[in-house]
């Protein structure tokens, strides 16, 4: 049974990183699991990491850094384990024996990913389900949920670690480079495993211009052909914009006409 490290990034969330310490030490038993907590020299914390140490079994560093995949790449270094999971601040396990199950699927796929439950600001619940089979065409829309997807640590020897250049979307470049680029393998769980912090960074409408400028940068030096997915016409632009609020559809058409892909 391959082990396996849960890197947890962490700044200025310590009720978030609470709700993912008592998760661990609640659903999981694993002996093949290590949590690794990487801090960006948070000044919220209540409890100091030490202390916390005597209700928790986890690894930790606290320094600042330049950002979340600083943060990850340090945690990807620091980990002596064959995989790597990023359950960062805030994200929690759902179920004690679907997470087992999970974490100790015993393969050679270079990535496995379950389904998540993601909770909104509200503390609304929405499922996510994800395919299958990982498309172009799905992945450039929609992604796989980092925070669900154990990662073969040998990929990074192949690709590298995180772009630290890309400030929100590093990770999904890095599975664009694998699944595309390294045929990389995968699996999927059809489980909902994974309950999602939907206050992250990703999902902060703030931050929302950031995010397409930095994938229309990505898929015009990579896959330039498929920057017509990017157009209101598409299927899958579309599709998208009926699972999303409406003012982020509007929002998402300001800046796909600011960069003429409309």
């Amino acid at each position: 049974m391959k082990s396996i490290t849960i890197i947890s990034v962490n700044k200025n969330n310590f009720n978030g990183l609470l709700s993912t310490l008592n998760s661990l030490n609640t659903n999981s038993k694993s002996r093949n699991l290590r949590h690794l907590i990487i801090d960006g020299q948070s000044n919220d914390l209540e409890i100091s990491f030490n202390d916390l140490k005597k209700q928790y079994v986890f690894d930790f560093i606290s320094e600042n850094d330049n950002g979340i995949y600083e943060a990850m790449n340090k945690g990807i270094r620091l980990s002596n384990d064959d995989r790597v999971l990023f359950l960062n601040s805030g994200d929690s396990v759902i179920d004690h024996n679907k997470f087992e199950n999970f974490i100790n699927i015993n393969s050679e796929y270079d990535f496995v990913y379950s389904n998540v439950v993601k909770i909104n600001e509200d503390n609304s619940e929405l499922i996510c389900r994800f395919p299958k089979v990982l498309s172009l065409d799905y992945m450039i829309c929609f992604g796989l949920p980092h925070q669900a997807t154990i990662i073969n640590k040998l990929l990074f020897k192949k690709i590298g670690l995180y772009n630290e250049t890309y400030k929100i979307i590093s990770d999904w470049v890095f599975f664009m480079e694998a699944l595309f680029y390294h045929n990389a393998t995968y699996k999927h769980v059809d489980e909902d495993v994974i309950y999602f912090d939907g206050s992250g960074i990703s999902n902060q409408k703030k931050y929302l211009r950031t995010i397409i400028k930095e994938q229309v940068h990505y898929i015009s030096l990579r896959f330039p052909q498929k920057l017509v997915l990017y157009k209101t016409d598409s299927p899958y632009v579309k599709k998208y914009f009926r699972q999303i609020p409406r003012w982020k559809r509007y929002f998402l058409k300001f800046i796909f006409q600011n960069f003429n892909h409309i």
